[in-house]
């Protein structure tokens, strides 16, 4: 391998030249999503685009494997220095890989726990639309059908999106989903084919959210306004084939609604951590215990310190992620379960800050009685009275601090 691109943008692709020993020839090897590879495919296989509907459906994850030979002249240039156009353009189509999205433990019962508190999960991922639907009915985030936003024409038929290509700079309405470029936003069934899209309209959200599932792509949410986001997040439960700035934007729309708490643990999630009331990054890898070093003599030393420099000595390498920088808690685990920690200790907290409130009003209110009314009737408190007046409110405080979430 002579050179390795890094992955343009965050629905792209990433490429790599390289050469065999044995011959002369100089490929470019491609990977990415099939819906931004197939426009770059010279040749696009029959059925290429149901297979994907299929698997994606099914809750695989599909990436698109392509390759080109270039010419040998390429070789003498500095491959860091290639365009990507060059590179990624006239592409043979050579497979899919089909990757088993496993969902973690504990996540089925986490979301059910949250849901039956009168919490609402919602999911913002990067992966296909349909995947994304088909893990958020397995973890139980719904039971109704979805519907998804895509860009439709001006007679109302559904047009494709799935290209990537977005219009940042759309202005609609403040009632419709209509961009400037003569298109509009409607809500397609993934799972009735035969239902009309139904345009979208901002003041039947509510009715429309208790009826279906609602599923916002990265391509539609490129199109609406910071106004309609506001609007429309409330009611959507998975926001799918997103870019991270894309996840801030629906962060920063739930935080004009409620509070929100979410839980990450990739750098794609490092700006939406920042702008969550709460935020909690996963440690899905954690550092092996280091064995101590044994002196001479049989004597145990002490335990060795993990090596934080890099391979060449260069700058330390942060273990811990930036997802763990970015956001005020962490959890060592890849499980969500620790969202019901946080909550249950959060409102503990607040439970018991309110009830020393009331336990701090009640002894004063006592105090006041005691040196104002029986004070002007001549009643004065024994020294044994005030000694179990004050036994009684620290036994009231000390029971609070003793009680569990």
């Amino acid at each position: 391998v002579r050179h390795q691109g890094p992955s343009l943008g965050y629905m792209g692709t990433s490429s790599s030249t390289g050469a065999r020993a044995d011959a002369d020839r100089l490929l470019s090897l491609v990977k990415g999503s099939c819906e931004v590879l197939q426009p770059r495919l010279r040749e696009v296989p029959e059925g290429l685009s149901s297979l994907v509907e299929g698997l994606t459906k099914l809750g695989f994850r599909v990436l698109c494997l392509a390759a080109k030979e270039m010419a040998p002249e390429f070789a003498k240039r500095d491959a860091e220095q290639a365009d990507r156009e060059e590179l990624e353009c006239d592409l043979e189509f050579q497979g899919v890989l089909v990757l088993r999205n496993a969902i973690k433990p504990h996540v089925s019962t986490t979301v059910r726990q949250l849901r039956k508190s009168f919490h609402r999960v919602v999911m913002i991922t990067g992966d296909n639309p349909r995947t994304a639907c088909q893990v958020a009915t397995q973890v139980q985030m719904c039971e109704r059908d979805f519907l998804m936003l895509e860009v439709a024409d001006s007679d109302g038929a559904a047009a494709s999106g799935k290209d990537g290509s977005v219009n940042n700079g759309a202005k609609s309405g403040p009632g419709s989903g209509e961009s400037s470029g003569h298109q509009l936003l409607a809500w397609v069934s993934q799972d009735d084919h035969t239902q009309k899209p139904r345009p979208l309209q901002l003041d039947e959200l509510r009715e429309l959210s208790r009826q279906n599932s609602l599923c916002v792509p990265g391509w539609a949410l490129a199109r609406l306004p910071e106004a309609q986001l506001q609007r429309l997040a409330p009611f959507a439960t998975v926001f799918a084939r997103v870019s991270p700035q894309q996840k801030e934007q629906v962060i920063q729309a739930l935080n004009h609604q409620s509070h929100t708490m979410m839980v990450g643990d990739g750098t794609n999630d490092v700006g939406a951590l920042k702008h969550a009331h709460v935020g909690v990054s996963l440690l899905s890898a954690i550092l092996p215990a280091t064995p101590a070093k044994v002196l001479p003599g049989g004597r145990p030393g002490q335990q060795a310190q993990p090596d934080l420099l890099g391979a060449d000595g260069g700058a330390p390498i942060v273990r811990l992620g930036d997802a763990s920088i970015a956001s005020p808690f962490t959890n060592k685990g890849d499980s969500i379960k620790c969202s019901l920690h946080i909550l249950r200790c959060g409102r503990a907290t607040l439970s018991t800050v309110l009830m020393m409130y009331k336990i701090m009003g009640l002894n004063s209110v006592i105090s006041a009685f005691a040196m104002s009314v029986l004070t002007l009737d001549g009643v004065k408190l024994g020294d044994g009275q005030t000694t179990m007046e004050s036994l009684f409110s620290s036994a009231c405080f000390f029971l609070i601090s003793r009680s569990a979430p």
